[in-house]
């Protein structure tokens, strides 16, 4: 008996390639949508209710006292988008690999089990990403900790006064 896969069988495997490029590229999307928002819209939103909030007070002077929390983070932010970077490498080359095997499978008439197994496997998923995913949730969580810090050492928040004028 032949170990060559059937067309039909061809034909369900290059529909189920195809649906997974679609699902790399959706994650891909969302990954960017999740980490634009958290670092492009976030700090604004504090920003906004901080500034809104009528009874604050910056204390200028204990600025000093973060300034390193301050200064390190521009850093983290761009160490962050070199993960988010590596993260697409892998999933782009991913998907490229998947383009390859829909190739190789449409061309080749002779095609086996074993090499359209291999063509499709996911073995050799990159180590790289998955540190990159670690590192970029991290930075995430260090930041937002970063920024409650300076927040509530340089902000006091003013009792409001009960009395009727």
């Amino acid at each position: 008996m032949s170990n060559t896969v059937t067309k039909k069988t061809k034909e369900k495997i290059i529909e189920h390639i195809t649906k997974e490029i679609e699902v790399i590229t959706n994650n891909i999307i969302s990954f960017r949508l999740k980490n634009a928002f958290t670092v492009w819209i976030g700090p604004f939103i504090l920003l906004g209710s901080l500034i809104l909030s009528k009874n604050i007070h910056v204390d200028y002077d204990k600025i000093q006292d973060v300034i390193g929390l301050i200064a390190t983070l521009p850093l983290l932010f761009i160490i962050m988008g070199v993960m988010g970077g590596l993260i697409e490498q892998q999933s782009w080359a991913q998907c490229e690999k998947l383009r390859r095997a829909i190739s190789e499978i449409t061309t080749r008439d002779d095609i086996n089990s074993e090499e359209l197994y291999s063509l499709i496997s996911f073995n050799n998923l990159n180590r790289h990403a998955l540190i990159a995913y670690t590192i970029v949730f991290i930075l995430l969580l260090t930041i937002f900790v970063f920024i409650t810090i300076i927040t509530f050492n340089i902000i006091s928040w003013e009792p409001q006064s009960n009395s009727i004028p």
